[in-house]
């Protein structure tokens, strides 16, 4: 057992743990009676310590979800080739999309104006979480024309990469138009995101079109505004531009 005095004993304690990696990036800090039972401290030194170092983003936390080491930020370029996980693995991350759902539904009238299908008609939509560095980072929403195409759904199960599944059925897709912009996460996507509800997402909405310019799939990304740094390259004009 570890005797620590004070709340900048603990706080010590802490920032030894983070810098060896004992609590990872993302990872959740046992509970203040386990660390005060451990560290043979007052459990109001282990909240003082905390509070302390939240307040100067050495840790992060939520109501009933505990407090938990900072998770890592990555920078994400939107332009006509972007592409989620090539991007981020070429720079170094660790990434990989999880298969949600997929349904057929009648998408919000944004969506179907931009893909130029008539109101009240259906979309297929398929749901992915994308992963970063083994925590999640992002959850995507595809919607698609079922006319175009009917066997996306099963494709990007099976495949795990909405890039590989249009590649089968003879489709390339560029980004054409995006727009961005900063919202409270829904009680959903905090907990499938792992954040509170009261935290900011950045939502991002990009109409994908194929070569011949015409609209391919909508997606609409909800991201952890604390992870993702968004930026637009200078050159970046016409298609692939964010509005």
């Amino acid at each position: 057992m570890t005797n620590t005095t004070g709340y900048q004993g603990v706080v010590r304690v802490l920032r030894q743990r983070l810098a060896e990696g004992v609590y990872p990036p993302g990872g959740r800090l046992p509970s203040q009676s386990a660390l005060a039972r451990e560290l043979a401290v007052d459990r109001n030194q282990i909240r003082r310590a905390q509070a302390w170092m939240i307040e100067r983003g050495e840790l992060d936390s939520a109501q009933g979800l505990g407090v938990w080491a900072p998770a890592g930020t990555f920078d994400y370029a939107i332009h006509a080739g972007t592409r989620f996980g090539p991007q981020l693995r070429a720079a170094g991350y660790q990434t990989h999309t999880v298969f949600r759902d997929a349904r057929s539904i009648v998408p919000p009238h944004n969506v179907l104006s931009l893909i130029e299908m008539k109101p009240g008609s259906r979309a297929i939509r398929v749901d992915l979480t994308r992963i970063v560095d083994g925590l999640p980072a992002m959850l995507a929403n595809h919607y698609y024309n079922p006319a175009r195409t009917p066997r996306i759904a099963a494709l990007i199960a099976e495949t795990g990469s909405v890039t590989a599944s249009l590649a089968r059925l003879g489709l390339e897709l560029r980004r054409g138009v995006t727009s961005i912009r900063s919202r409270l996460a829904s009680r959903a996507e905090a907990r499938a995101l792992g954040i509170a509800p009261s935290q900011s997402v950045v939502e991002i909405t990009g109409c994908n079109v194929d070569e011949a310019g015409d609209p391919l799939e909508v997606s609409v990304a909800i991201a952890r505004s604390d992870r993702i740094r968004l930026y637009v390259p200078a050159e970046t004009t016409g298609a692939g531009k964010a509005q």
